[in-house]
């Protein structure tokens, strides 16, 4: 588990390149109308990296919705197997 003080976070990929009508149960759809992104998007939960946030992060683009997040959080779950 990482303490929230370090300079590691863990991140996922987003892509605006998918089918919104074929999304697996680890991807979950992210619309550019509810966030800071340009295009609608989809995060790849089965892609989580933790990064060094000092060296790896330029800038912060955004946050996502807390009802976002809910299935964000279901689809680590997923992805997981827990």
């Amino acid at each position: 588990m990482l303490a929230t003080n370090t300079p590691q976070r863990r991140l996922s990929p987003l892509t605006k390149q998918y089918d919104p009508n074929d999304i697996y149960p680890f991807e979950v759809e992210v619309c550019a109308s509810n966030t800071a992104l340009n295009h609608d998007s989809v995060a790849d939960l089965s892609q989580i990296r933790v990064v060094d946030i000092s060296k790896r992060v330029k800038k912060n683009i955004g946050s996502v919705p807390a009802t976002r997040m809910a299935r964000i959080d279901a689809a680590i779950k997923n992805s997981l197997g827990v």
